[in-house]
This record gives structure tokens, sequence and C-alpha cells, in this order.
């Protein structure tokens, strides 16, 4: 889920050739309403027929963060955007500096 309207989504993702690494892609005009509310979390799991509890949200802001919980989700933050501490304090199940950490 992305907070970015889907045409300039689709230059991204063109330009760097990332579309194949998707199964689902939600673009902020796919959905009603905004972070900090679920629903685009909720829409991609239910797209994967996932369940929210087998999902993890990567987030680096707090509206992310409380999206990604209200939906139902494990959430791990990205340091950078924000500290560690404003993450944590927005709920995260954890933090990370470097994406290599969480693979």
């Amino acid at each position: 889920m992305t907070a970015t309207r889907r045409e300039s989504l689709e230059v991204f993702l063109n330009k760097f050739n990332l579309r194949s690494y998707f199964e689902v892609i939600i673009a902020e005009d796919d959905v009603k309403k905004l972070k900090p509310h679920p629903e685009a979390y909720s829409k991609a799991i239910k797209l994967l027929s996932l369940k929210p509890k087998d999902c993890l949200v990567i987030e680096d802001t707090k509206l992310g963060v409380e999206s990604g919980k209200s939906a139902g989700c494990q959430v791990i933050g990205k340091i950078g955007t924000i500290s560690s501490d404003r993450l944590i304090m927005a709920g995260v199940d954890g933090v990370f500096n470097h994406f290599h950490e969480i693979c």
C-alpha cells in the first residue's frame, strides 16, 4: 500500500522494472479512506486471501503503523522517517534500521 496516486506509481514501477515483485498493489486512488484508516491493508489482505494475523506490515510513519495495527496485522517500523521511540509509541511490534535486518 502506498499513499501515491496510481498514475505516479505505475511510472515508478515500470521505470525500475518492479511490477513482477508484487501480486497486489494498492494505491491512494484504490481506497476511499486513507491512513490511519485500515481500508488499504484490509483490501490487500482480502485480495491476497490471507488472514490479518498472517501478515507483516512494514511502516515508517505513525499513521501507517496505526493503519496496519487497525487492520489486525503485525507491524514493524523502519527507523528513519521517525525515530524508534516514536515508532514504538505508535505501537509497532519491532523496529529495524536496514532491510537486510529482516531478511
